[in-house]
């Protein structure tokens, strides 16, 4: 063997000899949130003086000693101590103890938290029952957090670090002494205010970080599942066989399971369900793992990891491997959005698999912006909904739960704009746009999409909304696809009498795509006695009053409706009869 051939060998056993050794010997404590950037001023109480907290989770099987721990973020070390006395704010959570059980968390906060709390009790942090309460030797948790400060917990002391024990940065801390050297954790990126940081990957390569969708959830690590967290990495598709490998890695929380423990995976949709694959995961310590080939289809995988006394399901996100060219289609936008109301857009999926948004990006040429970073699946058929402001959208419309807020908003132009969407990869997904001059009489409606199957960059794609939809199928693919103009109107005769049956005209309508329209009602001889204008939807009722108010003569009438487009004005008739 070559020297230079020895020298690769070598290195390749050294490297797998260390992920072998890091695999083994996966740490118990993992740093599960971090909150830099209160509510507040960055020295405020409430605020950045007071409400910053570091969260850890004992993921092995056995309870930790907390004794002899610290933190650093390479500029201020400081010991974790336990906190001292009861916590009258939090009587449900455990003070004065350095022991943490198998499964259980942490919250380290600022000792000035309960002064602020006692101020402003609003303020109060949703810590889970249970959770071990900690504090700092000094006056400030790592003398105030920026934004970008990463965290390492060791053993040691305040000047010497003798084994790490978790390092929450953007790269390996390297060296023993705590003060060093600023640990930066800059990604993820731009981290709106009381928003904290989560690991979302750190079984396969090096440790990565995202914003928690939740805002804050101290004592309680949302990405466990039963006490399990996963993840997978896919190989190369094998295009000509249609399939491709993936390895899956779970870490269990908590006690081990007693028994050996099987994994499938299940192929879904709504016209069967088939195994893919299943076996035996191979546990080393606390941590699983499995490998298989799996056919590639439009179909939802979901990864089932069983028990002897649970079971425990993931989707299989296969979307970040392959998506057919536009699964997702933009259905319904709100751009003019009033006081109280947030801007708002809706997409649905139209292909046959599961596609999940994280990473995917929106916006135009000019600016994008991140729609998560965390995990968010549509599955075939449904709605989802991406707004300015969740909360606030959930209050305008508390029927439609489904929504999302990315971090950042790519504000939506009133008058002229084109909205696109990116995938994981940054391949172009979808395109659509829209111009104030195509619609009449436009105030602050949502502009509905008339057919996905055609393309949504002219006026012939979109109509105005009465009312917004969001989260449902558009009431224009009703009424607004037709190749002409139609009316109907009953029922005949027509009795407003209030005697509780036929005292309302129902007139229904079915426009074109780019037609605007004003219905009218007419008496026999000529006269108009109603008239309705403005923005119309698929169905009218007239209670046979006139715009006066005085009720309309009986006897024949006609609803007379002028549709109005770019090629000119068509005039559609239905005739009635008013008894009473």
């Amino acid at each position: 063997m070559h020297n230079a051939q020895k020298q690769n060998a070598a290195q390749n056993i050294i490297m797998l000899l260390v992920f072998c050794f890091s695999y083994s010997v996966f740490p118990q404590i993992v740093i599960t949130e971090i909150q830099r950037d209160p509510h507040g001023g960055e020295t405020a109480s409430p605020g950045g003086a007071s409400h910053e907290f570091v969260e850890i989770t004992n993921f092995g099987s056995d309870t930790v000693g907390l004794d002899s721990l610290c933190l650093t973020d390479g500029v201020e070390a400081d010991t974790i101590i336990p906190w001292p006395a009861p916590l009258q704010i939090h009587d449900d959570c455990v003070t004065g103890s350095v022991l943490l059980r198998p499964g259980g968390t942490a919250v380290i906060l600022d000792r000035d938290y309960p002064a602020a709390v006692a101020s402003v009790p609003s303020s109060r942090l949703p810590i889970r029952a249970g959770t071990v309460l900690l504090t700092v030797g000094d006056a400030e948790l790592g003398n105030g957090l920026a934004g970008d400060d990463g965290i390492v917990v060791y053993k040691g002391n305040k000047t010497l670090i003798s084994r790490i024990v978790w390092c929450a940065a953007d790269a390996p801390f390297v060296g023993t002494s705590p003060t060093g050297g600023k640990v930066v954790l800059a990604e993820p990126r731009s981290v709106p205010e009381g928003f904290s940081v989560v690991p979302v990957s750190f079984l396969f390569d090096s440790i990565r970080y995202a914003i928690c969708i939740d805002s804050l959830t101290p004592g309680s690590f949302e990405l466990l599942n039963n006490n399990w967290f996963a993840e997978w990495r896919f190989g190369a598709l094998d295009t000509v066989h249609r399939s491709f490998a993936c390895t899956l890695a779970c870490l269990k929380s908590g006690a081990l399971p007693d028994a050996p423990v099987g994994w499938s995976v299940i192929m879904q949709s709504t016209a069967k369900t088939n195994t893919a694959g299943q076996g035996t995961c191979a546990l080393q310590g606390n941590k699983a793992t499995a490998s298989f080939t799996l056919p590639l289809d439009s179909l939802l995988y979901l990864v089932h990891l069983t028990e002897t006394t649970a079971e425990t399901v993931w989707p299989l996100d296969v979307s970040r491997l392959w998506t057919p060219a536009s699964p997702l289609k933009i259905n319904e936008l709100f751009p003019r959005a009033n006081a109280g109301e947030p801007e708002w857009f809706e997409v649905v999926n139209v292909s046959q698999m599961t596609i999940n948004l994280k990473n995917w990006a929106f916006g135009n040429s000019e600016d994008t912006a991140l729609i998560t970073a965390r995990d968010l699946f549509v599955r075939p058929g449904d709605f989802l909904v991406l707004s300015a402001d969740r909360p606030l959208f959930n209050q305008r419309y508390p029927a439609k739960n489904n929504a999302a807020a990315p971090p950042h908003w790519h504000a939506l132009d009133n008058y002229n704009d084109t909205l696109c969407l990116w995938d994981a990869k940054r391949n172009p997904k979808e395109r659509v746009c829209w111009r104030s001059e195509w619609f009449p009489g436009w105030g602050s409606q949502s502009l509905e999409r008339i057919s996905l199957s055609n393309s949504g960059m002219d006026a012939a794609s979109w109509t105005l909304a009465s009312p917004p939809t969001p989260g449902q199928p558009n009431s224009a693919i009703f009424w607004r696809a037709g190749p002409q103009p139609h009316l109907d109107a009953g029922p005949i005769p027509f009795t407003p009498n209030n005697d509780g049956r036929d005292d309302r005209l129902s007139i229904i309508i079915d426009l074109p795509a780019g037609y605007s329209a004003a219905v009218a009602i007419y008496g026999f001889s000529g006269k108009k006695l109603r008239e309705f204008s403005g923005l119309l939807s698929h169905q009218i009722f007239w209670d046979g009053r006139q715009d006066n108010g005085l009720a309309a003569p009986v006897g024949p009438f006609f609803v007379v409706m002028e549709a109005t487009s770019a090629k000119g004005t068509t005039i559609v008739r239905k005739k009635g009869v008013l008894w009473r």
